[in-house]
């Protein structure tokens, strides 16, 4: 088993003189791009984290912005039922006015029975 195992170190320490210039060619740029890639790196998380900084920035606002015009809305909504409801009110008060100056207005009984024939011809 141990001279199975010398046998094949020698064997890749041959490959290894012979074939220098591939592994010089092929290691050369990989610890490069690793010194130069760390830099990459540290401007990438910075981008990163100004990037979310921003994000949450933008998400405050738009969480005030609604906000407010959920409170506007609200505000509308309420004013425009009141000014529905005092319409209301209005005719419901001149409805019944008008109700009761017709039946003012019918004291007898002749009154009545023109008032029903009226009616009954519209």
């Amino acid at each position: 088993m141990r001279l199975a195992t010398v046998k094949f170190w020698k064997s890749i320490w041959i490959w290894c003189k012979v074939n220098w210039k591939f592994l010089i060619g092929f290691g050369i740029p990989i610890i490069l791009g690793i010194i130069f890639r760390k830099n990459k790196q540290v401007n990438i998380l910075k981008k990163g984290l100004e990037f979310r900084k921003n994000q949450l920035e933008v998400e405050q606002i738009a969480a005030g912005i609604k906000d407010v015009e959920q409170k506007k809305a609200f505000k509308d909504f309420v004013d425009q039922n009141e000014k529905i409801e005092n319409s209301l009110e209005d005719a419901l008060n001149e409805i019944e006015s008008k109700k009761i100056e017709s039946l003012a207005n019918l004291t007898s009984a002749e009154k009545v029975t023109e008032e029903i024939n009226k009616r009954i011809k519209d």
